[in-house]
């Protein structure tokens, strides 16, 4: 009865399945969903890629809100170097972009897959 409804409100069953996808897809984790600057952000990142990023600020990094970001389940994380403030110049950005990089899950921890520059 339901999918004569919907076909007679002009609703195909793919076009309805299409949209259930959207809707029910795979939830998006991002570190840092409440303010815009925390220092939990950063002790919620695996230990080996804390250290990566500590070392890039060479000191205090201070992650702001979807400065890393993963798919539920997903073997990668994206960290987004526009979302993080150091101690000094903003060495992330140039005119072409800012450095983003994605890890693998690898073992016990995460390694760099990819690293470019951009918006």
């Amino acid at each position: 009865m339901r999918a004569l409804r919907l076909r007679k409100a002009g609703c195909s069953r793919g076009a309805i399945a299409i949209a259930g996808i959207f809707v029910a897809g795979a939830p998006a984790w991002s570190f840092g969903a409440g303010s815009s600057r925390n220092p939990d952000y950063l002790a919620m990142l695996p230990a080996n890629v804390q250290k990566i990023v500590v070392g890039r600020c060479n000191g205090a990094a201070h992650p702001h809100q979807y400065f890393a970001t993963f798919f539920y389940n997903s073997a990668e994380m994206h960290l987004h170097y526009d979302r993080l403030s150091c101690d000094g110049p903003n060495r992330f950005c140039t005119p072409t972009g800012c450095l983003h990089e994605v890890y693998v899950r690898h073992g016990g921890g995460y390694m760099l897959s990819r690293s470019y520059y951009g918006r």
